[in-house]
Parts: structure tokens; C-alpha cells; sequence
């Protein structure tokens, strides 16, 4: 005689049913983010959407509740059509003989007191251009040792979270830094000499979206800016701490308005930022740039105390 199938535990029934329903939801209203400020933040997590319900599927197909995971299955199809921005990463274009430029963005965070393993790391990376944010007057005078690396600078160092500095290997030329929003947030707007080809390199910096009136002021950021960059003839780079990942409408709409390209897209998963929990990291640091460039290269760094990692994205 065979010995009976046993049939699928209450218990575990439950647990998966608990698990898939906050899931779901979370992916339905990531969904409707373009609707209200709350529901955008609901965007930015989609790999954690992805991992969680494939542990679901996975698990409730093993114990035999073939309901749940066919409900769970088709869920996760939601997060991984968002995830294929990233995935699957494709091999970089090799561009034999022509001139790179290596450039890196990094939020430093204004708290963060390792400001020597900072400044070792950055010159130890030795980019051609750095783009750094949080600078406050601590920060500035921790970095002067750059200088003597860097000959250009330019910057706006604030006392509170939106401090920006420009640290360039080539001349630094019509410099001029435009406020947006209640906390007239700069974007600093320069004209770098790479010997190739003139570049202009926006800096950008939006407040974090934590309230309506803050998610409404970075809107209005990326809304204002988004004209400028599509309006200059020439090379265009766009690097900073957008406080926005790829799937919120408001940074898709700034990329089409903008005819910039994410130097990110399908290079790989990369996330920048996390407040404590590593597993809750999503990519809100960018590199942009106009077809005038092709990224050859694209790497993130080490928090080194920081709530950010660095991205360094080399163009040719």
C-alpha cells in the first residue's frame, strides 16, 4: 500500500497568506505612485517586492498550497517587469582609443565624522571629476587636500544638508548655481574643458520627498531642470543624489524630458542608499549623460560612513 500525500498544513497556509497580502498590496500601490506622494514611495522598492514574493512562490509551491503560489507568481511578475530596467545587465561597449572620463558623485553625509577615510578613498579612486554633496563647512575644510590633486573647485558650502562641491581635473568655466523650491535647494550648473569636447555638468541635489510639501519641492526640482538640460546644444552630464529611483513617474518623466540616458540602465542592480538596514537599499544616486557619451564603465563604492555609496561611471 502507498502511504497517503498529507495535505497542506493549515499553519503554513496562513503564513504564506499573511506573507503574500502586505506584499501584494505594496506592489499595487507602488502602481499608483504618480497619484499621491505617499504612494511614490512605495516605488523605489522593488527588488525587496521581488525577493519577498519569490520566497513566497517558492515556499507555497514546496507545502503544496498551489493557490497561493500561482497568486504569488503572478504577482511577482509586477516587480521583475520593473526590475528589468537593471536586469539583465548587459556587457559594457568597449571604445578602443577614445578618451574616458571618469566621473563620481558621492552624498558624504554631512553627520558622517570618517572624514579621513574618505578623503584617502577618493584619492585613492583618483576620478577625473567629483561631484560631492553634503559639504558643509567641516566637510570643506577636510577636503582641502584635494586641491592639490584637483586644480578646479568650485562649490557652495551650506551649514545644513545641501552643500555642493565640483572638484575637476579640467577648467571649471561658466559656473553659476540656480535655487529651486522653498529651501532654494542649489543645482550647480559648470562648463568643464575636457580636452575632447566642452561638457556641462549639472550637479543636482532635490530635498528628500519625506513630507508632501518636500515631495512636492523635489518635483519641482526635477520639473525645472529637466527643460534646461534638454535646451543646451552641446554634452551633458547629470550626476547627484536625485532622492528618486528609476520607477517613480517623476524621475521617468525627467529622464524623457530631459533626453538624458541612465548610465545604470541594465548594467546590473546597484543600490546607493539605505538608513540602516542594508536590505532595504535602493538606487537613488545617478549618473546622466546625452548620447554624446557611451558608459563604458559603472561601479558603485563603499558606504565609509555614509548612508550613500559612491557611483563612478566612466563615459567615452
Amino acid at each position: 500500500m502507498h502511504a497517503p500525500v498529507p495535505r497542506p498544513g493549515k499553519a503554513s497556509a496562513f503564513l504564506f497568506g499573511a506573507a503574500l497580502a502586505p506584499l501584494a498590496v505594496a506592489v499595487l500601490l507602488s502602481k499608483l505612485g504618480a497619484r499621491y506622494w505617499v504612494l511614490d514611495l512605495f516605488t523605489h522598492f522593488q527588488q525587496q517586492y521581488a525577493l519577498g514574493l519569490a520566497v513566497v512562490t517558492a515556499g507555497a509551491f514546496l507545502t503544496r498550497h498551489f493557490r497561493t503560489a500561482l497568486a504569488a507568481g503572478l504577482v511577482l511578475l509586477l516587480p521583475l517587469g520593473a526590475l528589468s530596467y537593471y536586469l539583465p545587465p548587459r556587457p559594457f561597449p568597449e571604445a578602443p582609443g577614445a578618451p574616458a572620463l571618469r566621473i563620481m558623485t558621492f552624498n558624504v553625509l554631512r553627520s558622517n565624522d570618517r572624514h579621513a577615510d574618505v578623503l584617502a578613498w577618493l584619492l585613492e579612486q583618483d576620478p577625473d571629476v567629483l561631484v560631492l554633496f553634503e559639504i558643509d563647512p567641516l566637510w570643506s575644510d577636510h577636503l582641502v587636500p584635494l586641491e592639490s590633486v584637483y586644480r578646479y573647485r568650485t562649490a557652495r558650502v551650506r551649514s545644513d544638508a545641501f552643500g555642493v562641491a565640483i572638484y575637476s581635473k579640467f577648467p571649471i568655466r561658466n559656473e553659476r548655481i540656480t535655487g529651486s523650491g522653498r529651501h532654494t535647494v542649489p543645482c550647480v550648473q559648470a562648463d568643464l574643458a575636457w580636452p575632447p569636447a566642452t561638457f556641462r555638468l549639472f550637479a543636482m541635489h532635490p530635498v528628500p520627498p519625506i513630507s508632501r510639501r518636500t515631495a512636492d519641492n523635489r518635483n519641482e526640482y526635477l520639473r525645472k531642470f529637466a527643460p534646461l538640460i534638454a535646451r543646451c546644444e552641446g554634452a551633458v552630464v547629470a550626476a547627484g543624489d536625485f532622492n528618486c529611483s528609476p520607477w517613480s513617474s517623476h524621475f521617468k518623466r525627467f529622464l524623457a524630458e530631459s533626453a538624458l540616458i541612465d548610465s545604470g540602465r541594465r548594467r546590473g542592480f546597484q543600490s546607493t542608499w539605505h538608513r540602516g538596514n542594508p536590505l532595504l537599499s535602493i538606487p537613488i544616486d545617478h549618473v546622466l549623460h546625452t548620447p554624446h557619451f557611451t558608459c563604458t564603465a559603472r561601479r558603485i563604492g563603499p558606504p565609509l560612513g555614509s548612508d550613500h555609496r559612491a557611483v563612478t561611471a566612466t563615459l567615452a
